[in-house]
């Protein structure tokens, strides 16, 4: 089931929705409310709206930050980087 990002703020956190009705309402003049826009949860806890194509970045981003992150650990532990493609996937 589909939720709008007010529904959803609302039933997280009453003071939160209110911001981010207040956001929504303040970039509705800049062309942010048309077209797809992903709802994320992040690790955190937090509630965020993001356009697809930003959340596409958002997520590239973080992958490639991970990814990063898995080589320089096979790096410093001297482990065979052909062992790479099996950890990466998990």
């Amino acid at each position: 089931m589909l939720y709008s990002v007010e529904r959803v703020m609302r039933t997280k956190d009453k003071a939160g929705g209110a911001k981010e009705r207040e956001r929504v309402r303040q970039t509705a003049g800049r062309g942010s409310l048309g077209g797809l826009t992903v709802v994320a949860y992040t690790p955190g806890g937090h509630l965020g709206s993001l356009k697809v194509r930003q959340y596409g970045k958002t997520l590239r981003r973080a992958e490639r930050n991970r990814t990063t992150t898995l080589v320089q650990s096979y790096h410093e532990r001297g482990r065979d980087l052909k062992d790479l493609p099996d950890d990466i996937g998990t």
